[in-house]
Parts: C-alpha cells; sequence; structure tokens
C-alpha cells in the first residue's frame, strides 16, 4: 500500500438519519485504530444527514462523501 493510503474502506449507507449518524460516526472513528476512511453514501442531496456528514468533516478527516 501508498503512504497515507488507508488499510480499511468502511461503507455506511445513510437515508434520513439526520443527527443520528453523528454518534455512530464518532463511535466508528474512536473504535478503529487502523488507518481507515469511512465513505458515506446517501441517494439524494436533500437528505437531511447530508448537511451533518459536511459538518462532521472538519472533526472526523476519515469521513468521505461523493
Amino acid at each position: 500500500m501508498s503512504e497515507g493510503a488507508p488499510e480499511l474502506s468502511i461503507v455506511v449507507p445513510v437515508f434520513k438519519e439526520g443527527e443520528a449518524v453523528d454518534p455512530v460516526m464518532r463511535a466508528l472513528t474512536a473504535a478503529i485504530a487502523t488507518p481507515h476512511e469511512i465513505l458515506i453514501v446517501y441517494d439524494f442531496d436533500e437528505d437531511p444527514t447530508v448537511p451533518v456528514i459536511e459538518r462532521l468533516h472538519a472533526d472526523l478527516p476519515a469521513r468521505r462523501a461523493p
């Protein structure tokens, strides 16, 4: 693997989770010591989860969303 590349990819599908995704993302990040990325998959930009995951990006840089 190249330097800085994650060893683990975690895929988290979401659908209208809103604020409920916050503690899940924080718990995942805290529990995993392996270099990782968290891929958040959602169906539509108006999903109320999207603003929450965008806000979390500053605190949880392993988070990725398309």
